[in-house]
């Protein structure tokens, strides 16, 4: 309950920023227009656009997290064709973890030789380093996002990946102190 009211909050805000900004630079337009040249006009209605898409992206988002929440759809029967599923094993079962991660590496290997993606884009952990590194040596553009939970200390992977990838994003801006070159733009979830 507590997760999903701070998701609550983190969506609110979220929708709260491009409405904000379309109302302002409507209002400004309505009632101000006359007194901008045409330049200004013209970037103001791209900022419009922007917003526009922008927010148009998280209500999409938002009623697709809906339809799965209620049951309504079914990655697994929608996606068939494009969803694979690796076994599942934590750390903190000593004995069968290092197989599982064995055998979910060779399948990552399988599933990368056969697609071969042009992109690989990942928040890390299990096989996720080491297919981004083969993916760099096979020419796949490595796109790693650093995991949300973090706040102020780098993941194993973010360690590995950092120096290879292509685009490294952060979603808290206090991690640009750790990883200088990445990109900051707010909250991916």
């Amino acid at each position: 309950n507590k997760l999903k009211n701070t998701f609550i909050s983190n969506v609110s805000h979220e929708l709260r920023t491009p409405v904000t900004v379309l109302r302002t630079y409507i209002d400004t337009l309505c009632h101000n227009g006359d007194d901008f040249d045409e330049q200004t006009k013209k970037e103001f209605l791209n900022t419009l656009d922007t917003e526009a898409k922008r927010l148009h992206a998280m209500v999409n988002d938002i009623l697709d997290f809906s339809r799965i929440e209620s049951g309504n759809v079914c990655l697994k029967k929608e996606y068939s064709n494009h969803l694979s599923f690796l076994l599942y094993g934590t750390k903190d079962h000593f004995i069968t973890y290092p197989f599982k991660l064995l055998i979910n590496c060779f399948f990552s290997l399988y599933l990368y030789l056969k697609i071969h993606p042009d992109y690989i884009i990942t928040t890390g952990a299990h096989t996720a380093g080491p297919m981004c590194c083969l993916g760099k040596i096979f020419g796949s553009r490595i796109i790693y996002i650093e995991t949300f939970a973090n706040i102020s200390s780098k993941t194993i992977t973010g360690k590995l990946l950092y120096p290879i990838a292509d685009q490294f994003i952060v979603q808290w801006e206090s991690m640009k102190e750790l990883y200088p070159k990445a990109i900051f733009e707010g909250w991916i979830f």
